[in-house]
Order: C-alpha cells, then structure tokens, then sequence
C-alpha cells in the first residue's frame, strides 16, 4: 500500500508537520511514503503572501530545504513536481492563459473545468476580492499567472497519480489553489485524497477525506513537530490519540499499525 504526501510551502503552513507526523508513522509501520516537492516550478506560490507577494530566488532554495529536511525526517521517498510538468503541459497551459477572455466574473474553464473556484480562495488572500478587476492590470497579471500555475499542477498531477498509483494522497488544506488542483487530479482520477487543515488557536487539526462527507476534527499541538522523536513510544498520549483516530477515520486497518499504548 503506498501514500504520497505534497507539502508545497513546507514550514510555512502548519499542515506540512501534521502530513510528515502522520506519514512517518505510517513509513514506521511498513507503508510506502513518498513525498512530491515543489521544485520552484510554479509562478505564483501562497509562501509570497509571507514577503508582500514578490518572489526571491531565496524563497524556492529555503522551502525547497525545508522540504528535505521534513522528508528526511520521515524516511519518505522523493519526487520531484517538474518532472511531471512536460514541455506539452506547459505549452497547453500557456496557450489557454494567452487566449482567455475576462469580461466580467466568470467561470474560467479549462479542460471543461471550472478553474476560477480553483483559485478564487488565493486571489482572495491578497486581494480580498474573488475575481479581479479587470481593468487592474496588475490583478488581471496576477490572476492569470495563478490559473497558470493552477492549470499545470492539474495535469502534473493527472501524469503523477496516472504513473504512481498511490492508495491515498495527503494534502493541505483545501482553500489553497495548489491543494485544489492536486484534490481535481484525484477526483478525476478516482485516486482517494485527503486534506489536513490546522487550527492552531484552538490546538486542532481537522481531517476531511474524499470517501466520506462528514471530517474528523481532533486535538492536536503543532509546536516543534521537527524536533519531535522519532521513537513513536516516546510521543505523548495526546499524539497517540489523535493517530489513533485519524487512522480510524481513514479506514487503515488497526491490525496493520501496531500503536504503542
């Protein structure tokens, strides 16, 4: 049975150490993990919001470090999203950017898909707007530049799940464009996905999984994850717990994962 986990802002979001908890304890327990980086290939990534939306080289080099470091933590196995994303997929999706017209708010569809609910949410995180202005020159560029990229993980994500199969696919919160792309790719796939979102003013994590409609909502503390041990019989009753009731939720067999008590 394999997972893939995708964690494209690394330390910046409070989800990557809620993924790579959960995901070395399944690779503790005999699963196969294998964690999908972001290797900078994407125009437009929500870890701007934290420097004014404006991209450095530094930003890629250090969350792509983080990642590393997350990974090697785990023991999870490494692929990287750009080389998934073939020269056809970037020629297709900036074809269908350059020719798009914006008239007023609309659905945006690409591959009969309507992306503006892809990555209305992230727009929104800057300019707390769903839709731009299209006479704003400078949020039409952006807006485009965020369906672009949206656009891309879509089909990398088609080509990575097409390739590798995975039993289930660990992602973020489902209000970030790329998290969405990449919960599209599964839906279309028929590949089940599940999202981590965190809620550190109340100390909890919520889990929402493809195969079901209700989410699991459980107490969890999200300080110093990457200092945490990697003795499972070390960690606290109160990680236990919420591992114990996240694997429940999404149906891995109990007798398959042997928690300590």
């Amino acid at each position: 049975m394999s997972f893939l986990t995708f964690r494209p802002y690394s330390s910046e979001i409070s989800e990557s150490g809620a993924i790579a908890i959960f995901s070395f304890f399944l690779k503790h327990h005999g699963f196969d993990v294998d964690d999908l980086q972001c290797d900078g290939t994407l125009s437009v990534c929500t870890r701007d919001k934290f420097k004014s939306w404006k991209r450095s080289l530094d930003s890629c080099i250090f969350c792509a470090a983080e990642n590393d470091v997350w990974s090697s933590w785990v023991g999870s196995g490494s692929k990287k999203l750009s080389t998934f994303m073939s020269v056809s997929i970037n020629k297709e999706t900036k074809n269908w950017v350059d020719t798009l017209e914006f008239n007023s708010e609309s659905d945006v569809i690409f591959r009969e898909k309507d992306f503006s609910k892809i990555v209305s949410e992230t727009f929104k995180m800057r300019y707390s707007q769903n839709f731009p202005n299209i006479n704003n020159q400078a949020q039409m560029l952006f807006y485009k530049r965020l369906l672009l990229s949206a656009a891309r993980v879509y089909l990398a994500g088609l080509e990575l799940i097409e390739k590798e199969n995975p039993k289930m696919f660990f992602l973020g919160d489902n209000k970030d464009f790329v998290s969405n792309a990449m919960s599209l790719a599964c839906r279309d796939k028929g590949t089940n996905y599940i999202n981590f979102e965190a809620r550190e003013d109340l100390g909890q994590l919520i889990v929402s999984y493809s195969e079901k409609k209700d989410v699991l909502t459980c107490d969890f503390s999200f300080d110093n994850l990457l200092t945490q041990s990697r003795e499972i019989s070390s960690w606290s009753p109160k990680f236990i717990d919420s591992i114990r009731k996240i694997s429940a939720f999404l149906d891995i067999n109990p007798e398959q994962i042997s928690l300590p008590l």
